[in-house]
């Protein structure tokens, strides 16, 4: 399957809410691809694309080829235990005949994007496309902690800049920034403290 060209200049990305509300009023089988988007940052075409033989509920991993991705390389893809139910509920239903996860009235889905639109015009979501989950899930990812190159691994940037590109910084987040390095300064002046006054009263008590 043909990947969507990836537009590396867009900042667009829902936060919580507006995420809720867009499965609100997305068709039944939309929801489980919005929600691998949102999470895994994984492309149209790798989710559209995807097959059972990828998907291990079990370990909680979707395990990519080389032929499955934009980048030609391989990546294992970790699941939440959300996504991980979402696929166990999606197996019970699924079409012996149909090899691929997603499907729509039996048969794999090809072409969602007027459903998506749809969807995102019901939930006054405005300028949002599909691929600009992927902006989303890294953001999300990278105020979640992660470290960076752990989300390259998931996401499959080869390159820091790339990945830069798709990491999007608010004022919030800027100001979380400040206060972190604030308490992690405190912390090391406190502690810092701590030992110098110990070490003055061993000094006097020696004395």
């Amino acid at each position: 399957m043909k990947q969507e060209k990836e537009d590396n200049v867009r900042d667009e990305i829902l936060d919580p809410s507006q995420f809720d509300t867009l499965q609100q009023h997305s068709p039944s089988y939309l929801r489980p691809i919005n929600l691998v988007a949102y999470q895994t940052a994984m492309r149209r075409g790798e989710i559209l694309g995807l097959t059972w033989d990828k998907v291990d509920e079990k370990k909680g991993f979707i395990r990519l080829s080389a032929e499955d991705t934009k980048t030609d390389e391989g990546r294992i893809v970790p699941l939440s235990p959300e996504l991980r139910a979402t696929f166990s509920e999606l197996r019970k239903t699924r079409a012996l005949h149909e090899k691929h996860v997603f499907l729509r009235e039996g048969q794999s889905v090809a072409n969602f994007r007027g459903a998506f639109v749809a969807a995102c015009k019901l939930a006054g979501i405005v300028g949002f496309r599909f691929h600009d989950f992927r902006h989303t899930a890294i953001t999300n990812m990278r105020r979640a902690g992660i470290d960076p190159l752990a989300i390259m691994q998931i996401s499959g940037h080869k390159t820091m800049e790339c990945f830069t590109r798709y990491n999007s910084f608010r004022e919030p987040d800027l100001s979380a920034a400040a206060d972190r390095l604030n308490t992690h300064l405190t912390l090391a002046h406190q502690a810092a403290s701590k030992t110098t006054a110990i070490e003055r009263e061993k000094a006097s008590a020696s004395a």
